[in-house]
């Protein structure tokens, strides 16, 4: 849960650690603010959150000192800055630079400092200060084109678009019936699968436990630049239109990522090439719902990272609960979940090593599972293939009969055990000439006292799968 006061705007979740002065509202017309310890060195594994607001006007931030882990694209420890009344993202800083002075659109700034697990340094310290927003000669806020009008009430002031110009008064276009307007392009943030948000980076540090935004267990993982092995391409999204457009609300964005990111579906031409071979697209919809099985392997993975499953880990599992359906969908569950905050934790390598080390199938396993004449085969590690693997047997089996993979799935600890009962409902994107893409996996079962947690009356439990949670700040 977010801190006492924090609820529904910004993406920060729990603590990854509890440090002291690391959250709060401050109310004044200026002041200064430190990393938590400075001039000593920071914490590592925090989201510090606080907000800043004065009585009128517009907040500017002035660093005074500024010294954080190097990092390539903010990848690693940074501050970031959002508007407290609209929650626009501001900018982000890390390093050794600072950057420009930092300016909120209204009369509140919320200020995340992000840290991961390795390196520290002295922090940061900064000055804000408010502003005149209708004092055009020290910073006006209000388009060019637009008119600044004082007011008495929040936030002291209005921006009105001048006469045939059209906008929130911040931003004024000229009047027409579309804009295209490219306004901002986010790079290297992350993807939530499984409640369909788009989140900024932040979500890569600040997003560890298996809830959902509606409090179900989920089973889809978070999307990060590292979550893709074969490309250099990170999460990019750009706000094409965000505003008014003749009077009326509207917003779309541009989205740009590798198919095999996050909680997402392989599908058999990822690694087959033959006729009737499946594309992402061309699956047919019966094969993407069946009964799912789950094999908890979680006590070999965790004595050997680089475990590969073996037929008789099958075949034992199916003494205790029962064969494998035919068309149903197997995913091995090795409690990779706990990992997904730690870039080494889920490959078993640094950032620049080129052999990970993570649990996968053996040969003799897919082979298995083909026989069984199953439609899907998961797994919550990056790859169906262990880390190591330079071949990728697995892939190869099991993509040319036709079956496809789910990589990255979530934590499996809120279902049955064994998957026992359970339908689960593989949310596909249907994408032309595919060779996978996110999905959105919904396990559903009956709920053992007759209803399920939301209250309704269908006498099923519904669990989506991910393992982010979101809580979101307001001032």
């Amino acid at each position: 849960m977010c801190h006492s006061g924090f609820s529904a705007w910004f993406p920060c979740a729990v603590l990854v650690s509890p440090a002291p002065s690391c959250y709060g509202h401050l109310h004044a017309e200026s002041g200064s603010l430190a990393s938590t310890n400075y001039p000593g060195l920071y914490p590592n594994n925090v989201c510090c959150v606080w907000n800043i607001s004065v009585p009128v006007g517009l907040i500017t931030l002035d660093f005074v000192d500024f010294h954080l882990e190097r990092s390539r694209k903010c990848m690693n420890d940074v501050l970031q800055f959002y508007d407290g009344a609209s929650g626009y993202f501001l900018g982000q800083s890390c390093g050794k630079t600072p950057g420009a002075t930092v300016s909120s659109y209204s009369n509140s700034i919320v200020i995340v400092f992000i840290t991961d697990f390795t390196h520290r340094r002295s922090g940061w310290l900064l000055n804000w200060s408010s502003i005149d927003t209708c004092n055009q000669k020290a910073y006006c806020l209000c388009s060019k084109y637009a008119t600044c009008t004082r007011t008495n009430h929040y936030p002291g002031y209005t921006c009105t678009c001048n006469e045939g110009y059209t906008g929130n008064g911040f931003e004024c276009q000229v009047q027409r019936d579309v804009s295209a307007t490219l306004i901002l392009i986010i790079s290297g943030s992350s993807l939530l699968y499984g409640s369909l948000h788009l989140l900024g980076s932040i979500a890569k540090s600040c997003s560890a436990h298996n809830e959902s935004t509606s409090g179900y267990p989920n089973l889809s993982g978070v999307a990060d630049s590292f979550s893709g092995m074969q490309t250099d391409q990170e999460f990019e999204l750009s706000v094409v239109v965000n505003g008014t457009v003749n009077g009326k609300w509207l917003s779309y964005n541009n989205i740009l990522f590798y198919e095999h990111t996050s909680t997402h579906l392989d599908a058999p031409s990822h690694f087959a090439s033959f006729d009737g071979v499946y594309y992402a697209a061309t699956i047919p919809v019966e094969r993407l719902v069946g009964p799912l099985s789950v094999i908890n392997l979680e006590e070999k993975s965790d004595k050997d990272r680089d475990y590969r499953v073996t037929a008789d880990d099958i075949t034992s599992y199916e003494k205790e609960f029962g064969k494998i359906p035919k068309g149903g969908i197997v995913i091995f569950d090795f409690g990779w979940s706990k990992y997904w905050n730690d870039f080494e934790g889920i490959y078993g390598a640094a950032r620049n090593d080129t052999t990970f080390h993570f649990p996968g199938l053996g040969i003799d396993a897919a082979e298995v599972l083909a026989d069984r004449g199953v439609y899907g085969v998961g797994i919550d590690t990056p790859s169906v293939d262990y880390g190591a693997s330079q071949d990728y047997p697995a892939h190869y089996h099991l993509h040319g009969r036709n079956i496809y993979h789910l990589e990255n799935v979530g934590s499996m600890s809120a279902l049955p055990k064994g998957g026992k009962g359970v339908t689960l409902f593989v949310g596909a994107m249907k994408i032309d000439s595919g060779s996978g893409g996110p999905v959105r996996l919904i396990a559903m079962f009956d709920d053992e006292e007759g209803g399920i947690s939301t209250g309704t009356a269908t006498g099923y439990g519904i669990y989506l799968l991910t393992t982010a949670v979101v809580c979101v700040i307001i001032g």
